[in-house]
């Protein structure tokens, strides 16, 4: 299931700031990710570094905590992402049935 997405949700944590522009799941995600639920966040880095293992709260008409599982940046698996880099973020936890509230909108 692909889903796109025109809100603006911000995930921050201890030093950095994402901005969403689409989540969706993919099986890919699920095997690469090792995390066996396939969550994929499209991500902005909008402040500061992130790193694989960092914790992330998610704003999301509630506040979600997670980890990320893993970075993907041109479909190339990377430890670091900094400021103005574009890259998928994959969840430790399956996600998707939070966001779907806001994907209706």
């Amino acid at each position: 299931m692909e889903t796109n997405s025109s809100f603006l949700t911000t995930i921050a944590g201890d030093g950095f700031a994402l901005k969403v522009t689409r989540i969706f799941s993919s099986s890919k995600a699920k095997d690469k990710g090792g995390t066996k639920h396939g969550t994929v966040l499209l991500v902005k880095v909008t402040n500061g570094t992130i790193r694989v293992g960092q914790q992330i709260r998610i704003l999301a008409g509630a506040i979600i905590t997670d980890f990320i599982a893993r970075i993907e940046k041109d479909r190339v698996k990377i430890e670091s992402a900094e400021v103005g880099d574009e890259v998928g973020i994959c969840l430790s936890t399956s996600r998707l049935r939070q966001f779907n509230c806001l994907l209706e909108k």
